[in-house]
């Protein structure tokens, strides 16, 4: 009888890990998972980068969805380094910014295409194949414009108690607010 309620328990551990894999968590990077208030000294909020990790280990797809200027390059993958750079000079946290955490990352190729644009959601959810996502940024503009498109939407602050949506809520979270697929966004 034991071995039937521990297989019972490891196939729903299974199945609950497995279901995770098609939820994404976007998140918008400055002031929200990096601390950019101080310009020269930057770093992960608390607690953002084990939350992040959390996630990850769970099974999540972790994605970024960030504003970055046109004068970072031409190309997305010269925006990219350029990013990473910029960043990197000015981090002063004691861990180095983890960026293979990342499953994706979306940067405007123009300022036409910066948030609350639809443009990088859009691609978020083409490119994902329609996956339920969850958008979380500091910014009420851009979390509204990612619910307008289907995303579930979190705003960031940094004075609460509860920065993000709790892990134990996430999947449900996203499963009840998240209308990708079930709308038409294109």
């Amino acid at each position: 009888m034991k071995k039937y309620f521990l297989s019972l328990a490891l196939l729903g551990a299974i199945q609950v890990k497995a279901k995770t894999k098609d939820l994404w968590v976007y998140f918008d990077l400055g002031n929200t998972v990096i601390n950019v208030k101080d310009k020269n000294n930057f770093d992960y909020f608390s607690g953002s980068k084990t939350y992040i990790s959390r996630l990850k280990s769970l099974g999540y797809k972790i994605g970024v969805i960030s504003n970055i200027p046109e004068s970072f390059g031409q190309t997305h993958l010269e925006k990219l380094e350029t990013l990473k750079n910029y960043i990197s000079s000015k981090w002063s946290g004691s861990e180095s910014f983890d960026w293979e955490v990342f499953d994706k990352i979306y940067l405007p190729l123009s300022n036409s295409e910066l948030k609350p644009a639809p443009v990088l959601y859009k691609r978020a959810i083409v490119e994902n194949q329609l996956k339920k996502a969850v958008f979380i940024s500091e910014t009420e503009k851009e979390v509204i414009a990612a619910q307008e498109l289907g995303f579930a939407g979190h705003v960031f602050d940094d004075q609460s108690h509860q920065l993000y949506i709790p892990i134990e809520e996430l999947e449900e979270y996203i499963e009840l607010n998240s209308q990708i697929g079930d709308i038409s966004i294109l």
